[in-house]
């Protein structure tokens, strides 16, 4: 297994706003990360966080392969926690 480390911004834990800042530099990354990814059969994507999924997604529509979300919380409290 090769594994490629993606860019994430580093103030997730100091309010909402880096949280934020922070999930959507871990979606740009990887995006920019799996777009160098040769020979995909499956993408798969896992939450939370939600932007994660996104990326996978969108990599799997554009290298034409099928997509699997994963969905490891199935909490509510943790999405209302992680907004405030």
């Amino acid at each position: 297994m090769r594994v490629i480390r993606a860019y994430t911004y580093q103030g997730l834990h100091r309010s909402f706003v880096h949280r934020v800042f922070a999930f959507v530099s871990f979606m740009a990354s990887s995006f920019i990360a799996g777009l160098g990814v040769k020979n995909v059969d499956l993408v798969w994507g896992t939450s939370p966080p939600i932007f994660q999924g996104v990326t996978a997604w969108a990599l799997a529509r554009l290298k034409g392969v099928p997509f699997l979300f994963e969905v490891r919380d199935l909490w509510p409290s943790f999405a209302i926690a992680s907004v405030c």
